[in-house]
C-alpha cells in the first residue's frame, strides 16, 4: 500500500506545497492536495475530513497566511483530534514559533529556507517509515 500525505497551507503557499508533493511523488508517495483533489460541485468539507482520515501523514506549511486561516486551524485541529501524525514545515522564517497552535508547537518543524528538497524528502520518508 502507498502511503499518502495530506498537504494543509493556505493559498499563498499553494505553489509551495504542490512542488513538494511533486517531490515526494518521485519518491512513490501518493499526496492529497485540497484545491487539486477536491472535485467541483464536492463537498469539499467532508472530503477533506475523509482525506484527513485517510492519511499516513499530515504535513502543514506554516505561513503568517496560513496561522491566520482558519480551515488551516480547522485541518490542523481535526488532524490533532484523529491523533495523525503531522511534519510542520516552514517555509522561511516568517511564522513566530511562539504562535503556533497547540497541535504543533511541540512538533520539531523542518526549516524550508534550510534544507533541499532531497533533505525534505529524506525527512518525510523516514517518518512515513517510523
Amino acid at each position: 500500500m502507498t502511503a499518502k500525505i495530506f498537504w494543509s497551507y493556505a493559498r499563498p503557499d499553494k505553489d509551495f506545497a504542490h512542488h513538494l508533493a511533486d517531490v515526494m511523488a518521485r519518491e512513490g508517495v501518493d499526496s492529497f492536495l485540497p484545491d487539486r483533489d477536491v472535485p467541483a460541485g464536492a463537498n469539499w468539507q467532508q472530503r477533506i475530513l475523509d482525506e484527513l482520515r485517510d492519511a499516513d501523514l499530515i504535513i502543514p506549511v506554516l505561513s503568517p497566511e496560513a496561522l491566520r486561516s482558519n480551515l488551516f486551524l480547522m485541518e490542523l485541529g481535526a488532524a490533532w483530534s484523529l491523533n495523525k501524525p503531522m511534519i510542520p514545515i516552514m517555509r522561511d522564517n516568517e511564522v513566530d514559533v511562539t504562535t503556533m497552535p497547540v497541535s504543533i508547537d511541540r512538533l520539531h518543524v523542518l526549516r524550508a529556507d534550510h534544507l533541499s528538497d532531497d533533505a525534505i524528502a529524506t525527512r518525510v520518508r523516514e517518518r512515513l517509515a517510523a
